[in-house]
């Protein structure tokens, strides 16, 4: 049986993403990121893509 995460995001957002030790991972992980996706959003890439966020979080990366 699966755990329903809706109950534990609050408090996950809270104790990992809550304080500054949260804002560096974020930071890190926009930096992290942003130097791959323009690569892959060239004009001259024909094919879509699909991006699966699987983080198991709530979402902070994926809301953006």
């Amino acid at each position: 049986m699966a755990a329903d995460f809706d109950e534990l995001a609050p408090r996950f957002a809270r104790k990992v993403y809550g304080g500054i030790k949260g804002e560096i991972r974020l930071a890190v992980i926009r930096r992290d990121l942003g130097s791959v996706i323009p690569d892959l959003l060239e004009p001259e890439k024909k094919h879509p893509l699909t991006i699966l966020d699987a983080g198991g979080g709530h979402g902070p990366v994926s809301l953006e």
